[in-house]
């Protein structure tokens, strides 16, 4: 009788595991206003300089399997001023226009 619980914690935590590049991911480059980060998570405005390639390199593996990685990783290539990628999708089409 003591199992049920742990098994309906095991199922319930194993439906709900992340990927450790999409915890990085949402850890560097979350935005504060994303409906979607986890809630744990604060999020930053800006992401500071010393994180922006880490970002990029957790996001864009995150990004295969996760929409919300793939627009932290839009958010790490502005930061990075990496103008082609941030407005490219993950097939390399053109998305959006940059209006300045």
């Amino acid at each position: 009788m003591c199992l049920l619980p742990l098994t309906m914690a095991a199922a319930y935590s194993s439906a709900n595991a992340q990927s450790a590049d999409l915890v990085l991911c949402d850890r560097l480059a979350a935005d504060p206003a994303d409906p979607d980060k986890p809630a744990d998570v604060q999020g930053a405005a800006d992401i500071a300089a010393s994180d922006i390639a880490t970002a990029i390199k957790f996001c864009k593996v995150a990004a295969a399997k996760s929409r919300r990685a793939l627009y932290q990783l839009g958010r790490a290539y502005a930061a990075n001023r990496q103008w082609p990628e941030t407005i490219k999708d993950k097939r390399g089409n053109v998305v959006t226009t940059l209006c300045f």
